[in-house]
């Protein structure tokens, strides 16, 4: 359990570094990093961290280089897309 509350907190603290208000990286538009608890989990101008390389298909969850600011929007809609 421990080793997944790890994993947890540096998924999180990557997440931080990104939420730096940057736009999404898809649209460009800004983001709604306001959002908090269930909001920021279902409003679709919300902040998620979006992986460039799926998961699914071996993308690293916690490697900087592939985490991307995006609209919970776009990311859910890249995730309907590939698959």
């Amino acid at each position: 359990m421990r080793a997944a509350n790890q994993y947890v907190t540096a998924f999180n603290a990557l997440a931080a570094q990104l939420a730096l208000l940057l736009p999404c990286w898809w649209c460009g538009q800004p983001i709604r990093y306001d959002f908090t608890g269930r909001a920021a989990q279902r409003h679709r101008d919300a902040f998620p961290l979006h992986h460039a390389a799926p998961l699914s298909r071996g993308g690293d969850l916690l490697d900087p280089a592939n985490a991307r600011s995006a609209h919970h929007r776009r990311n859910s809609a890249r995730a309907v897309i590939r698959s």
